[in-house]
């Protein structure tokens, strides 16, 4: 199991078994998970599809809901925005993955950080960024655990539990 923080939150998060393509959603106090986890990576909802971007086994890759794609050369990554409707298009080899989903204008998520990126409140424009950029890719994998970081995949304590 691998330990994902949600895009959008600090305290939302979800564990991902990736040979299963199963997800388990929770909820932790910020004290907690900084001083105790280092997640694997990162992960939203986009449109009707579950979308993460993580490290495991000393490599980067992308879940959409139960499918593992490996984050390589093989792979191209397309974003067009339509005013609120985004499209985050995935490419690899001879398949090809569209996800359509609400961007932030629709959501009604207003700007009001000064130093913001768009794609901190767009995980489509960020994926998107990562697979497109080789750098990002590095940096991405080196702040993040692989599944063999015991940190990263002891699984949480059940609820109630202290």
């Amino acid at each position: 199991m691998l330990l994902l923080r949600s895009a959008y939150s600090a305290f939302r998060f979800a564990e991902l078994d990736p040979s299963t393509g199963l997800w388990r959603r929770f909820g932790l106090p910020s004290w907690f998970w900084l001083r105790h986890l280092t997640p694997a990576g990162r992960y939203a909802r986009l449109g009707e599809r579950d979308v993460a971007i993580y490290s495991d086994e000393g490599r980067l890759w992308v879940q959409i809901d139960d499918l593992r794609v490996p984050v390589d050369q093989s792979l191209e990554a397309e974003h067009q925005g339509t005013g609120g409707a985004e499209t985050l298009t995935l490419r690899r080899l001879n398949e090809t993955i569209e996800i359509v989903y609400e961007g932030p204008r629709r959501l009604g998520i207003p700007d009001v950080t000064p130093n913001a990126d768009e794609e901190d409140h767009d995980f489509g424009l960020l994926l998107h960024n990562v697979i497109s950029d080789p750098a990002r890719q590095a940096v991405l994998l080196e702040h993040t655990h692989a599944a063999d970081d015991s940190v990263a995949t002891r699984s949480m304590p059940a609820a109630g539990a202290s």
